[in-house]
């Protein structure tokens, strides 16, 4: 029998909150309504996160300004990556429910990450 994950606590609303631990946290910027922060378990190296303050599960939960957000620093995110590790590639995504693959679930986040042939 598969063991339950704890949903007590939210990693994404921790770091969100608190503002003063944003090098702990691994939180490397802050926007109006979502934030970007490093992959504590990365897939790769350059892997990061991008994050709506709101605590919600889906894609259309969250109000039209942090979804524009969101992509605007998926853009962003994708020329930063390109720039300081040169990667043949980039995945950028979401994993919508535990289905689809979801570490954590209840908050949503999109993957930035780098991608290298071989």
């Amino acid at each position: 029998m598969k063991a339950k994950k704890d949903q007590s606590r939210c990693i994404f609303c921790d770091a969100a909150s608190d503002l003063g631990a944003d090098k702990d946290n691994l939180v490397v910027f802050r926007g109006a309504f979502s934030f970007i922060l490093l992959n504590r378990y990365p897939y790769t190296s350059g892997h990061i996160m991008i994050a709506p303050f709101a605590h919600v599960s889906r894609l259309a939960g969250v109000t039209q300004e942090a979804a524009v957000e969101i992509t605007n620093l998926a853009r962003r995110a994708e020329v930063a990556l390109e720039h300081a590790y040169h990667p043949d590639g980039l995945n950028l995504g979401m994993n919508l429910g535990e289905a689809a693959g979801a570490g954590i679930e209840q908050h949503i986040h999109m993957h930035v990450l780098p991608r290298w042939k071989g």
